[in-house]
């Protein structure tokens, strides 16, 4: 049963990489709308918890788990006393976390796994899951509209706009990890990339290829030392997929396209129309709300912001979603979360293992993420740090599977 219990967790790690859209809702129960990204994030908390419960926990981080259920339902429940919030509105805010309270989870239990099975399986998933978004944002736009009526915001940005709404974007990250450690030419891992590429730049976002650009080379020096064969082919095929959503893009997209990264024509347009009338209207509230709150936070229930569209409970920087809500004690325990897996990932602390360089590029890659959460909300409502909670937790297990092994040889 133990191990069918991880085989479990796999398996539902990948599921979730396989979903392409997070924003199609399946059923209403009560004032609760789920989709099926979140039936299969609660699925894999139930697990890990099974897991912890047979197994134990991981004392490494026991303390983060326990004071992150601590602030988190202490908010929750005072929300009427902190800021006279109700409790429909706090859960609303409190419920996008949930991704992150599955990490957490997930880097309490102790996972028996096999990390590189684990980077092939979450690969894998995410180009089919990429694949899927793909062809159904260019073929099918009128089943998109269907599956995404319960959120308005994701309909004006696919269907009417043109942008992909892909939930896994940032796993991207991953698929290039996964190619650059591989020793030999792996067709199936770079036709994976390749998907996960393509999908990215159609989504139109402006962080994420420039950062994945970036990583790639500095991930690709760390293992080789050296510009090699597969490094230039990607970068061949890279630039064919950009080619290829060219030409296949309709007007839609070439309109967005020069908007919101041409200015149409005029760069300055850009820098006015997202820095000073976007990002630094909303960074000004930010601040405001600091100034006020410090150094307690917000709490739960109330909007950070209030527009025209509507109130808005989320940010886009990951700091910023911890420290709003929960002051100086949010902030805190989002560093600590970032520091444990950092330590994690030392290898001075692993010791020898076959996937050292696959261990290596993660952490690169877990110091890129941090930049681009400055600008994408990656550690509390991307399914990423899910993903990468399971990796981090795959490699430990590893570890201790190797340090058992190794203790049997010698006696």
């Amino acid at each position: 049963m133990s191990l069918s219990l991880d085989r479990l967790l796999f398996g539902l790690v990948v599921a979730l990489a396989l979903v392409p859209f997070n924003q199609v809702h399946l059923f209403r129960l009560g004032f609760i709308t789920l989709g099926l990204y979140e039936v299969t994030i609660v699925s894999v908390m139930i697990t890990a918890t099974i897991i912890i419960a047979l197994r134990g926990a991981r004392r490494r981080f026991t303390g983060l788990f326990f004071s992150w259920v601590i602030v988190s339902a202490g908010f929750f429940v005072l929300t009427p006393v902190i800021n006279g919030g109700d409790l429909r509105s706090a859960f609303r805010q409190i419920r996008p976390f949930l991704p992150f309270f599955a990490a957490v989870l997930l880097l309490v239990a102790p996972v028996k796994g096999n990390v590189t099975r684990s980077v092939e399986g979450v690969v894998v998933g995410t180009a089919i899951g990429g694949m899927a978004a793909i062809i159904i944002h260019l073929l099918f736009p009128e089943f998109l509209t269907t599956a995404l009526s319960a959120n308005e915001d994701a309909v004006a940005i696919s269907v009417v706009h043109g942008r992909l709404c892909w939930s896994n974007a940032v796993m991207t990250f991953v698929a290039l990890s996964y190619v650059v450690t591989r020793k030999k030419t792996d067709v199936v891992a770079q036709v994976c990339c390749m998907v996960c590429v393509f999908g990215t730049l159609l989504t139109l976002n402006r962080t994420l290829p420039p950062f994945m650009i970036a990583f790639y080379i500095v991930a690709h020096y760390s293992v080789s030392k050296r510009i090699s064969r597969t490094f230039l082919s990607l970068a061949i095929l890279s630039v064919m997929a950009a080619v290829l959503v060219f030409w296949l893009a309709d007007d839609r997209y070439f309109h967005l396209f020069a908007k919101r990264f041409l200015g149409h024509g005029d760069l300055a347009n850009i820098y006015e129309r997202c820095v000073l009338y976007g990002r630094a209207v909303m960074y000004e509230r930010y601040l405001e709300i600091i100034m006020e709150t410090f150094p307690l936070g917000q709490g739960l229930g109330l909007p950070y912001v209030s527009t025209r569209m509507g109130s808005v409970y989320i940010t886009d920087n990951s700091f910023l979603a911890f420290f709003l809500p929960f002051g100086v004690l949010g902030g805190f325990l989002f560093i600590w979360f970032i520091e444990r897996i950092w330590g994690a990932l030392d290898e001075k602390n692993l010791g020898p293992m076959e996937s050292m360089d696959l261990v290596r590029v993660l952490r690169i890659m877990l110091a890129f993420l941090c930049l681009v959460s400055l600008n994408i909300d990656v550690f509390s409502r991307n399914n990423a740090v899910l993903i990468l909670a399971f990796l981090v937790s795959s490699i430990l297990g590893e570890k201790s599977k190797t340090s058992t092994s190794m203790a049997t040889v010698r006696g």
